[in-house]
């Protein structure tokens, strides 16, 4: 079984050949990947001298960087893990048990069960169960750490992965797809310590939190546009209907009209929604189609070398 290691860096020159070190000895058969986001530091050549493969990413953000990694690595088993040294290497064998057997499709290390007092903002804890909150309520599924930078993964969920992030929002991203294809998530407990002196984090609480906000509700409007449109109609409805008892009580015939068109384009929306969340189906079907005869495909292609 192939086995790669993919770490995104940007400035992680104080902890990046400690992480290496870690995980060459946890899998000394894996092959490592660092790719380094536009660092100024030391990063790369650390990273090389402790026997990394190391490449580059000249746009600078983390989604960007984890789009290049999975067009670019080819493996069975991919593992991501952030360079800053604050997730346990030892407890990767945990997290690709339960893909190896073919239990899920990916494993999520849950950080907000174990970890160091002060690792978190407790902004950060905030917004974090916010936004499982608003997953399990919008998708219909529970993830314990949204935001986690530590899963393994299988090729399958890899290769189905259209990923358009390029910040910090790209993990939300990664959660929603894998959901909406169709693919195994499961959370297992890892242990979480805080940066090493000397070591800065680069997430902005309050600009990363919008992003990763809005990237939640983007994605479902594309993908669950029914519920979308069924949540702007709520609001442009009730809009509507205020305006309308205002302007009827009132005499007021343009705050009327206002209600009523209001009211009539939460009803266009919704319909939309219904049109796109067809097409939706069918893609869905389509893509499902298409993975069918490529197993197939490959079975028969084994059978014939078994032959």
């Amino acid at each position: 079984m192939n086995l790669a290691v993919l770490i995104p860096c940007h400035n992680e020159a104080e902890t990046i050949g400690k992480v290496i070190d870690d995980f060459r000895r946890e899998l000394p058969d894996a092959e490592i990947y660092v790719y380094d986001n536009k660092s100024t530091d030391d990063t790369a050549r650390i990273a090389r001298e402790h026997g990394a493969k190391v490449c580059f990413c000249l746009r600078l953000g983390k989604g960007r960087v984890i789009r290049q990694m999975f067009n670019e690595i080819n493996a069975d088993i991919y593992i991501m893990v952030d360079g800053d040294d604050t997730y346990r290497a030892r407890d990767v064998h945990k997290l690709i048990e339960p893909v190896s057997t073919g239990a899920c499709d990916m494993c999520v290390g849950n950080r907000l069960v174990n970890y160091s007092p002060g690792s978190f903002p407790l902004l950060h804890i905030f917004g974090n169960k916010l936004i499982r909150f608003l997953t399990h309520k919008l998708y219909r599924e529970k993830v314990d750490d949204m935001l986690s930078g530590y899963r393994v993964m299988n090729r399958t969920l890899v290769g189905d992965l259209c990923l358009i992030s390029g910040g910090f929002e790209i993990e939300t991203e990664i959660n929603i797809q894998t959901i909406w294809h169709g693919f195994r998530i499961k959370s297992l407990p890892t242990r979480y310590s805080g940066r090493p002196p000397g070591s800065v984090s680069k997430i902005r609480t309050l600009g990363d939190g919008y992003r990763i906000l809005a990237t939640l509700f983007t994605l479902l409007r594309e993908y669950q546009p029914v519920t979308a449109g069924g949540l702007i109609f709520s609001v442009l409805a009730l809009i509507g209907l205020i305006l309308l008892i205002i302007g009827w009580s009132g005499g007021s015939f343009f705050l009327f009209t206002i209600g009523v068109l209001l009211i009539l384009l939460g009803f266009l929306i919704v319909c939309t929604g219904v049109v796109l969340h067809s097409i939706n189906i069918s893609n869905r079907e389509g893509a499902e189609q298409r993975r069918k005869l490529f197993r197939n495909y490959k079975i028969n292609i084994s059978e014939g070398h078994g032959k």
